[in-house]
């Protein structure tokens, strides 16, 4: 399954605003971010399991050095 997943359109708009809000505050801090949550979709896609259940079929993952967490389930073919 390594590398099958899905945003949906309320996570990238979500990620999209803060995404502006951070360059906003300094430039480059944006791009961190983006960086940071993809790397982190990458690895729950290699190893869904790995990370703690939040709520019911829901599991969530930090984001390395923002407050955020990604928040997500393991489907068939992608998380």
């Amino acid at each position: 399954m390594a590398g099958r997943y899905r945003l949906e359109p309320e996570a990238k708009q979500d990620l999209k605003e803060a995404i502006l809000w951070y360059e906003k505050q300094q430039e480059g801090i944006g791009e961190k971010l983006f960086q940071n949550v993809f790397a982190k979709i990458e690895k729950i896609s290699e190893r869904p399991e790995s990370y703690s259940i939040f709520h019911g079929h829901y599991r969530k993952a930090s984001v390395k050095k923002f407050p955020y967490f990604i928040f997500y389930s393991i489907q068939e073919k992608f998380v």
